[in-house]
């Protein structure tokens, strides 16, 4: 009976041994192989190696602090290239002597993100949420802010569209907003939004002129009523905060009608500089950063980027300062539509973060 039962054992604690043998070798090649992605220069400093980590989709470096952040950052970028359609991330932890750099690329989850993931902002007259990060937390935007969004064909620019216009949806639903919008495509993405748009859009370059002058008449009546009273105007029924919604904001710019573009380009010009105090924000579409085609780019002073072509473009939108925060979004793969980067000038942070996906049905459900 004692031998029949030693066998079987036997062979069992081999396979489980083997197999031991066989992940730890694995795990110290892999381990190996992620310290020694990083330039020597940055692994080895002072005798100090650096210390990798491997997570399931994810690959972390600690660094000493005596390098200096640019340094860091440098040398993630460069290391994120062997991990096509990863984002990477880098930020200081602990404090003094035992402070390091942690770095990290991170693979994103393909689950797609639904409407019903994304909370409820409390405060919609000032912040929206645009979308989860790669921890799945709420990712904010200003509400009251003029936005460019640049992303090229296929990178989600609808699904900011969509997830902006229902983080408003309460507001719209009490009266505090309007939509109006600009869609050159034949209304073809407007349209689809029941009758939000229906009161004030535009699908052709001339009814643009035309509704771009009477949002100019409006900044004039709005700065008559607060002239003396005070210095913004919120949003109220008398005044309702309105929302201009341009997609595809280059075919404003095209030189098929010069006269005609250079008039819409003053008129929104005039609006742009006249209306985040007067209750009027502006956020346009667009595929190309270049400043041929968003020849207003420098008065959106809230600007997200989708999969984009190079850091050159990246640059244009964003700038430079923004790509040494870790702004990387010609790293996003196609696959990963309504992926992007926010930019935050002011407080110096870059924001990663994934949109969720909207169908006809919640779009026609947004203007019911």
């Amino acid at each position: 009976m004692g031998d029949v039962l030693f066998w079987p054992a036997l062979t069992l604690i081999v396979c489980v041994a083997a197999v031991v043998f066989i992940l730890v070798v694995r795990l110290r090649k892999l381990r190996h192989t992620i310290e020694h992605h990083m330039p020597e220069a940055v692994v080895r400093r002072d005798g100090w190696g650096c210390r990798a980590i491997a997570l399931p989709g994810r690959r972390i470096w600690l660094v000493p602090t005596d390098i200096a952040e640019q340094q860091a950052m440098d040398a993630l970028k460069e290391t994120a290239k062997a991990y096509p359609g990863w984002i990477p991330s880098h930020r200081m932890m602990g404090r003094g002597t035992r402070a390091y750099w942690l770095l990290s690329v991170r693979r994103p989850v393909r689950k797609i993100i639904r409407r019903e993931d994304i909370p409820a902002e409390k405060d919609p007259a000032h912040y929206v949420c645009i979308g989860l990060n790669l921890s799945r937390k709420p990712v904010m935007i200003r509400s009251d802010a003029h936005t460019l969004v640049i992303g090229l064909t296929g990178s989600g620019k609808g699904s900011i569209m969509a997830t902006y216009v229902d983080g408003l949806s309460q507001l719209y639903e009490d009266g505090l907003v309007q939509f109006w919008g600009i869609d050159l495509k034949g209304g073809v993405e407007m349209s689809v939004y029941g009758t939000l748009f229906d009161s004030h859009h535009a699908y052709t370059l001339d009814d643009a002129v035309a509704l771009l002058q009477d949002l100019s008449t409006e900044c004039d009546h709005r700065m008559d009523s607060l002239r003396g009273r005070a210095r913004e105007l919120p949003p109220t029924p008398e005044y309702p905060r309105i929302v201009l919604l341009i997609d595809e904001a280059a075919e404003l710019h095209g030189k098929a009608d010069r006269k005609k573009s250079e008039l819409v380009t003053r008129l929104l010009d005039s609006i742009l500089r006249r209306g985040r105090a007067l209750g009027i924000v502006v956020v346009a579409l667009s595929q190309d950063p270049r400043v041929e085609s968003v020849p207003l780019r420098a008065r959106f002073p809230q600007r997200i980027a989708l999969r984009l072509n190079s850091e050159e473009e990246t640059a244009m939108l964003l700038g430079k300062e923004a790509i040494d925060r870790g702004a990387a979004p010609w790293l996003i793969a196609p696959n990963q539509q309504g992926s992007g980067f926010v930019w935050n000038q002011n407080m110096g942070t870059i924001d990663y973060f994934r949109a969720p996906w909207y169908g006809d049905d919640d779009l026609m459900e947004l203007g019911a």
